[in-house]
């Protein structure tokens, strides 16, 4: 027998592994995803990744989803150095990082996959912790406390609710802010026993923080603490406050490190009020979307990518579900205050959900499955905790509860698994998983604009144009997918029409800057070189003068006689990208067609 020091270390590894193993089973297919949506403008072409430090940014950066989020654009700039270093690197490190897949530069998406994998199985490991170690301190379940603690993380692990959250590369958002969550709810939770109580308050407050610093839905971590040592260690919160209130103090502190961040309205664009969507519009929207939510935790049957935006959303009756969710909040209102151990799982779902799911509009996004990545594991807990009273129960003696539990829960594992592996296969390509989208929500323009765009991108212009033209039909259609219908004109050859659909666009909206470009693109192609330069030359003040627009501005001016200014654009084009192939080599064409070095 192993001595007893040595037991919760290898009772901790064997979960570790299984847990681990199970995750690797489930989600294996997820590390051939390809960069999806938010992915391309937040990692693919995001400058800032190229250094390790997560602070600063230029003014005129575009939002994106790790903006105003350090600790993910760090740990986002970690995943782009080691893809650079397995290709460039013949040390033992490198070999095994190629090993992994990982070996094919900065964007291997392997690599990111798997960090969000290995995030997704230390919040089960944690979450098993914290059930654990809450359990242990209530008669009679602290002798069930391991295997429901257990039960608990492999249910919620392979749950297919979660495939968005740990496959989506750029929702790594949502990862970290468990992370940080549920570990501040552990360190804290050590700190009411353990003799190192200072050391484990340190690593909550320090959890916390660097939780702030990953998405805005920490903010109601520092409230879970509160209300989980109401619920579990003391009784009343007087004697709570009496004892903690350094702790809570310090970690009411962290909300400063939130503002700070907050501050610099890095979701200026997509978050807030006044931005054409009024607040009880939105609170309206999401009566619905959280019904779904419940829906789709208990039998996540149709999974959906992107719910649209507010501008194109419809609410269904509004009544019933309005009625339902104010019950349920009176009621775990009513619960915190007597009953705080019932109240301790609604509610902190409802917290972590009230930042996104509330009053302050969204306009971007309705609603996101990636949201109740955290909030599931309060429904998973209490459907446990709720069985296993069941079966106590009815069968009396703990091991057969148990041993009936586990055997139950056995095919539920299965198939849940088995659903999420099944999703994945959604994710095998951006048309996929916009198609798929788009299926279950025909009326989300934004959807079919991604499918015309992926098949625009795939050659196949004429079916492309067929889903502009529904887009452009709904109500709420973003200016993109009339741009994207103008070069999906050209594709097919139609290219007058392309550039009287692009003037239209110019002359209804002069900031369109993709008007701009397409129309410029359009007008090289008809060799209209004036016209050409004209439109790209509009692009750089807009914000948008990306190294293709220079690219073709500098191609444009050269046609026209003008080489200086084309040598200076395709110079500007180098600059922000010097991996840019063509830039270099109508640089290099028009250097030695001028005569010079």
């Amino acid at each position: 027998m192993a001595p007893r020091p040595l037991r919760p270390l290898v009772a901790w590894c064997l979960a570790a592994s299984a847990l681990l193993a199970l995750a690797f089973a489930t989600y294996r297919a997820s590390l051939e995803v390809p960069f999806l949506w938010d992915d391309e403008i937040a990692i693919v072409r995001n400058p800032r990744l190229a250094s390790l430090c997560p602070l600063g940014e230029a003014d005129d950066a575009p939002e994106t989803p790790e903006g105003g989020r350090p600790v993910v654009r760090f740990t986002l700039a970690v995943n782009h150095a080691l893809g650079a270093l397995a290709v460039e690197g013949d040390a033992l490190g490198a070999q095994i990082l190629r090993s992994f897949g990982v070996g094919r530069g900065a964007l291997a998406v392997r690599g990111y996959h798997w960090l969000n994998l290995a995030l997704h199985v230390g919040n089960a490991l944690l979450l098993a912790g914290l059930v654990r170690g809450t359990l242990r301190r209530l008669p009679p379940w602290e002798a069930s406390a391991g295997t429901l603690g257990g039960l608990v993380a492999a249910l919620w692990l392979v749950h297919p609710l979660l495939s968005e959250a740990v496959t989506y590369v750029i929702q790594r958002t949502e990862l970290l802010m468990a992370l940080f969550y549920l570990s501040t709810l552990v360190c804290a939770a050590r700190a009411l026993e353990e003799p190192r109580r200072a050391a484990w308050s340190v690593l909550a407050v320090l959890a916390c923080a660097l939780g702030m610093a990953s998405k805005e839905a920490m903010a109601s971590a520092p409230l879970a603490v509160a209300l989980y040592d109401r619920a579990f260690a003391f009784p009343s919160w007087r004697a709570a406050w009496a004892r903690r209130r350094r702790l809570y103090l310090a970690l009411a502190g962290t909300w400063l490190v939130l503002g700070a961040l907050v501050a610099g309205a890095p979701r200026g664009q997509s978050v807030g009020f006044g931005l054409g969507v009024a607040w009880w519009e939105y609170a309206a929207l999401q009566v619905d979307v959280l019904g779904r939510y419940l829906r789709l935790a208990l039998w996540p049957d149709e999974l959906l990518f992107d719910y649209g935006t507010a501008f194109s959303a419809r609410r269904g009756p509004l009544l019933p579900g309005a009625l339902a969710l104010a019950g349920l909040l009176a009621a775990t209102a009513w619960a915190v205050l007597r009953r705080p151990r019932i109240a301790f799982l609604p509610a902190v779902a409802l917290l972590v959900l009230a930042p996104s799911s509330s009053v302050v509009p969204i306009v971007s996004e309705i609603g996101a499955e990636r949201r109740m990545y955290l909030p599931l594991a309060a429904l998973v807990v209490g459907f446990v905790l709720g069985l296993h009273a069941l079966l106590l129960r009815l069968v009396g003696a703990m091991r057969s509860a148990l041993a009936l539990q586990a055997l139950l829960t056995l095919p539920l594992l299965v198939l849940l698994a088995a659903a999420t592996a099944a999703r994945l296969h959604d994710y095998r390509s951006a048309l996929a998983i916009w198609r798929d989208a788009a299926r279950l929500v025909p009326d989300n323009p934004r959807a079919r604009n991604h499918v015309g765009r992926e098949l625009l991108h795939s050659g196949r212009a004429d079916e492309a144009l067929a889903e502009f033209a529904a887009a452009m039909a709904l109500p709420g259609c973003e200016l993109e997918a009339f741009n994207n219908a103008g070069l999906a004109l050209a594709a097919v050859g139609q290219r007058e029409e392309a550039l009287a659909h692009f003037r239209d666009l110019v002359a209804a909206d002069p900031t369109n800057c993709g008007a701009h470009e397409g129309l410029g693109v359009v007008a090289m192609e008809l060799e209209r070189w004036d016209e050409a330069v004209e439109a790209l030359q509009r692009c750089v003040p807009l914000g948008c003068g990306s190294p293709n627009v220079l690219n073709n501005l500098g191609r444009s001016l050269y046609f026209l006689g003008r080489g200086e200014e084309a040598l200076a654009a395709f110079e500007a084009a180098l600059a922000l990208d010097p991996t840019h192939a063509a830039a270099a080599e109508n640089l290099a064409k028009v250097r030695a067609r001028l005569g010079l070095r």
